[in-house]
């Protein structure tokens, strides 16, 4: 899966992470983690977890590079406990801020939507916490719950 970009001939690919991948994952979920709240934690995540993180997860947790560096990722998982809550999934798209309006969240957002349909689970399209955007507003063009432009 591909995204254009805003410069002639860039463009972010999507793929399944992988155990290689936890690194740089690591590095952008943490300085989300440090400058703002919307991952509703204070733990800086680990290697080893994220690594554990992808092998459980497969095609439930996907990264999106641009010229060969991964600029961002997403990753979904169980919602709840309970059989009400199944096929209910929450997410999360942490992108590099390099990375912030060049079309790698929808990008990453499509490819978790593939991946949920296949495995016959629900993501919830509404956005919790915006601590990532400036003043915590919607990235342009995402303003309205379950809107799709």
């Amino acid at each position: 899966m591909t995204a254009e970009q805003d410069r002639p001939g860039a463009v972010i690919h999507v793929r399944q992470a992988e155990a290689r991948d936890a690194q740089r994952i690591c590095a952008i979920w943490n300085h989300v983690i440090e400058t703002s709240a919307v991952t509703f934690t204070t733990e800086a995540k680990t290697e080893a977890g994220i690594v554990a993180d992808i092998a459980a997860r497969g095609a439930g947790f996907q990264v999106a590079e641009l010229d060969g560096t991964i600029v961002g990722f997403a990753t979904y998982f169980q919602f709840r406990g309970g059989p009400g809550y199944r096929h209910t999934m929450e997410h999360s798209i942490q992108l590099a801020p390099e990375a912030r309006g060049r079309g790698a969240g929808r990008a990453l957002m499509a490819a978790l939507e593939a991946a949920a349909q296949a495995q016959a689970a629900k993501m919830p399209r509404g956005m919790g916490g915006l601590g990532g955007m400036p003043g915590g507003q919607l990235p342009p063009g995402l303003s309205g719950f379950g809107k799709k432009k």
